[in-house]
């Protein structure tokens, strides 16, 4: 008797440790840079001259962005052309084509002024400096008025555009005064002030040039993006740093556009008229992919209209959205949040390291660090607290986000209502949550679709990071035009005694003294400040995690090389030498690892970024990993939970 087939298993989607199988990569010691002679005193940590391998100029590529196509005569107001004009539908956006180009002289630059009337928007894609002149306006959720300051945008098509909106009220600037603030910019004003005078609104866009534009090359390379354009749906015709949008545009692009159901505008209302306790606190959950970090930045931003600043605190390790991935933080938020993580510019009051992508490899060290983070809250006076958490909602996740509901003791709970979350929270978490309870629908599934995987996400957020650079003004910027591979490194004494790092923690792992530096060679580690003088262990490798009662995290750094004979550690990092000084302690994390796009030139891939089967080739980097018995990867098996567990 036959037996009948069986239906084939289906295939469960890859996890973090196969997402980061293909990076195996091993990194040899290079040759030191600088020595220190024995005898010598320890030396400050000190940036390493440039390596003498010539670095490869950057291929030239045309700078994209700019604004709508100009009429002949660029000084006088845009009228909609043909092509732009669209039957909307009902509901939709009303989309202002009033932009009046503006030119500068000394320096040499061009600028658009947008005139919105009530209810009207404009739609940007790419990177600008937007001042607000007259009137306010409204963009994700976050309200602004002539007297908000210069805001830097950072609008890419990895995330929905969002439309920046004219709201109702009398004008708070005539036309005289919005001309005679754009003479003192040094631009020329146009012919006709028309448009103007009618405006209820007038915004002025500047372009910005931070570096952030570089991060499509990187992703390119990556093989993150293929032909999508991350700032620009015309990159070879465009010459300012961004672009006005239509909704054609946004249809024809495959683009994606924030507009808020009826349940996430109740909620965010909520939060502005239904609760006026300086305390409160607002818990999110819900499952993987469902907009809790949208949300998140909407309620920060909603706040921000009542609140001169709001706490976030950051519990989502993966993908983290104030700092970089395996970090969580609090972070104090001043200025609206609008932006992808891989473009904030914010630094958090304090964050831990715990170098892996979910908490399950030591959920006891988790908790420890999200009640050293709630303690420094409450340290920091009354402001609203935002609590974003992470997408494990089953089985141990379920443990810990009770675990979190008890230490926040949330005023306000906001929960999607996806089929990966149930009810889970019980006893007294549960109680207090139940005073303010908010169910909302998961963001659009079109949104959801179109974003990248949460694994292209961190690698972006995280090279992000390291190509970094704080300008003593407190701004950001980043260079892309110079890959890790290229940097000059730090040159960091290591120790047991009194050197700069006197300790380096291994996270879940024995390791030997002896194979310590083998390990930390060519890894991502966390830069630790102890809060208190370090007790001297006697040994340089610790097993574990430093006490986060006692410790923070400043930010991430990469071992390029380590001089054994001299006791000097390479370290290439974004935090500024005066930082960098105060850190006594490293951290090797157990599952962050830093992505293989980081260990090449990436400058010089002119394919479509398939690093396995590239052939790229660089110094003391193989891509095609190691064969024999231990050659590879250790795999963790996680089918020996139940299926409501996984």
């Amino acid at each position: 008797m036959a037996r009948p087939v069986a239906e084939p298993k289906k295939a469960r989607p890859a996890s973090a440790r196969q997402i980061y199988k293909s990076q195996q990569a091993s990194v040899q010691p290079q040759p030191p840079v600088a020595l220190q002679t024995p005898g010598d005193p320890p030396v400050k940590v000190q940036r390493a001259e440039r390596p003498a391998v010539p670095v490869i100029a950057r291929p030239t590529v045309p700078q994209s962005a700019s604004t709508v196509s100009p009429t002949p005569s660029q000084d006088a107001l845009l009228a909609p052309r043909p092509d732009d004009t669209m039957a909307e539908p009902q509901g939709r956006i009303r989309v202002s084509t009033k932009v009046l180009v503006l030119h500068s002289s000394s320096p040499r630059r061009t600028a658009s002024l947008v005139c919105l009337d009530v209810d009207e928007s404009v739609l940007l894609l790419g990177t600008a400096q937007m001042t607000i002149l007259r009137g306010s306006a409204t963009s994700a959720c976050a309200r602004l008025t002539r007297n908000s300051p210069t805001l830097r945008l950072h609008a890419s098509s990895l995330q929905p555009i969002v439309p920046l909106t004219a709201l109702p009220g009398s004008s708070s600037a005539p036309a005289l005064s919005v001309q005679s603030e754009l003479s003192e910019r040094g631009y020329k004003l146009p012919e006709s002030d028309e448009a103007i005078r009618r405006a209820s609104t007038v915004v002025l866009f500047e372009d910005l040039n931070d570096g952030s534009r570089g991060i499509e090359q990187l992703a390119r390379s990556a093989g993150i993006l293929s032909s999508r354009s991350i700032w620009s749906t015309q990159p070879y015709a465009q010459k300012a740093t961004y672009e006005f949008v239509s909704l054609d545009d946004i249809a024809q692009n495959s683009l994606s556009l924030l507009e808020l159901s009826a349940t996430w505008s109740s909620a965010l209302e909520r939060l502005h008229t239904g609760t006026s306790d300086i305390g409160l606190r607002v818990m999110i959950e819900g499952g993987k992919r469902v907009g809790k970090s949208t949300l998140m930045k909407l309620a920060v931003n909603r706040l921000l209209e009542k609140h001169a600043s709001v706490a976030v605190l950051d519990t989502d390790m993966g993908q983290s959205e104030m700092t970089s991935p395996g970090q969580i933080s609090l972070t104090i938020c001043t200025l609206p949040l609008i932006g992808s993580a891989f473009t904030r510019s914010t630094r958090p009051v304090r964050s831990h390291f715990l170098g892996a992508l979910s908490p399950r490899t030591d959920a006891a060290h988790y908790i420890a660090c999200l009640s050293d983070l709630m303690r420094c809250y409450t340290r920091l006076g009354s402001m609203p607290l935002v609590v974003n958490t992470q997408g494990w909602t089953k089985g141990l996740g379920a443990e810990l986000q009770s675990a979190l509901c008890d230490l926040v003791e949330p005023s306000m709970f906001i929960r999607f209502s996806s089929a990966e979350s149930r009810d889970h929270f019980e006893g007294p978490a549960a109680e207090m949550a139940q005073r303010d309870y908010v169910t909302i629908e998961p963001i659009a599934d079109d949104i959801a679709a179109r974003s990248l995987s949460a694994a292209d996400l961190r690698t972006l957020n995280l090279m992000s990071d390291l190509q970094r650079r704080w300008q003593p003004d407190g701004m950001v910027n980043w260079n892309y035009n110079e890959p890790i591979v290229a940097t000059p490194p730090f040159l960091v004494p290591y120790s047991a005694g009194e050197a700069s790092v006197n300790q380096i923690f291994i996270a879940d792992a024995e390791i030997a003294p002896a194979h310590g530096l083998r390990l930390l060679d060519a890894s991502l580690v966390g830069l630790i400040v102890s809060d208190e003088p370090i007790e001297d262990a006697g040994e340089l490798f610790l097993t574990g995690m430093p006490d986060p009662s006692r410790s923070h995290c400043i930010g991430l750094g990469v071992i390029r090389a380590i001089d054994g004979s001299q006791l000097l550690l390479q370290l290439v990092t974004s935090i500024p030498p005066e930082d960098l000084e105060r850190c006594q302690t490293l951290v090797r994390g157990s599952e962050l690892a830093l992505p293989l796009i980081g260990m090449i030139d990436w400058r010089n891939v002119s394919h479509d970024g398939d690093l396995d089967s590239g052939g790229l080739t660089g110094p003391y980097l193989t891509v095609a990993g190691s064969t024999g018995l231990g050659g590879t990867k250790r795999r963790v098996r996680r089918n020996l939970m139940r299926a409501s567990q996984r």
